[in-house]
Formats: structure tokens, C-alpha cells, sequence
């Protein structure tokens, strides 16, 4: 089993970890070879990432491709992450999942959603 990125681990291992280590998380799961444990953590950050939200946003389009009509798990990741800054960026994605059953059901993962207007 490979390890974590230190980035990843320390911002499981810290109560506050320091905002390079979330610009490192946001930067592994924007590239091209994202990692389980960057993308978990990133589901998590909550407002943590909130001054990433316009690099997560264009890499969502990016993962929707053309028609911005995909859904998978990359979609799912950052639409989630945006959710949980309360970005509103994230709700044509969301939306796109829950017509193709995509939505999370697992409580550490629907709880990011809270941040989002109730409307």
C-alpha cells in the first residue's frame, strides 16, 4: 500500500493544518493523477478549500466535459468539495448526479452538503 502524501497526512493528523497543506491537497487532486487520499480529504476540507473554489470549479467543468452532462467519480469529488464551501457553482453538478443516482448517501460525504442554501 503506498503512503499518503504528506500533505494529505498531515491535514488528517492536524486539528488546523496549515493552508499550504490544503493548496498541496488541491493541487493533488487537480492534477492528472489524482489519489483516493487527496480526494477524501478534499470531500472533508469544507471552507478550508473555499479560496480554491474557482480552480476546483474549472476542474469540475474539465471533468464534465463538452457538455458539461458527465457524472463519475471525479465529478462527484469536486462538486462535493465545492459543495461543502457553500458554492453554488457546485449545484448544476450535483443536480446532474442525483438524476443518475450519484449522490452521496454515506454520512461523511451528504454532510458536505449542508453548506449549501437550503433553496
Amino acid at each position: 500500500m503506498s503512503r499518503p502524501d504528506p500533505a494529505v497526512e498531515t491535514v488528517l493528523r492536524e486539528r488546523r493544518p496549515d493552508p499550504a497543506c490544503w493548496d498541496a491537497v488541491v493541487d493533488a487532486v487537480c492534477s492528472e493523477e489524482s489519489s483516493y487520499d487527496a480526494e477524501r480529504v478534499l470531500i472533508q476540507a469544507g471552507t478550508a478549500v473555499a479560496r480554491h473554489a474557482d480552480r476546483i470549479a474549472a476542474d469540475l467543468r474539465r471533468q464534465q466535459g463538452a457538455f458539461g452532462t458527465a457524472v463519475g467519480h471525479g465529478v462527484t469529488v469536486r462538486a462535493l468539495a465545492l459543495a461543502g464551501t457553500g458554492d453554488l457553482r457546485a449545484l448544476p453538478a450535483l443536480h446532474s448526479l442525483a438524476e443518475h443516482g450519484g449522490l452521496p448517501y454515506s454520512r461523511p460525504e451528504a454532510r458536505v452538503m449542508t453548506a449549501l442554501p437550503p433553496a
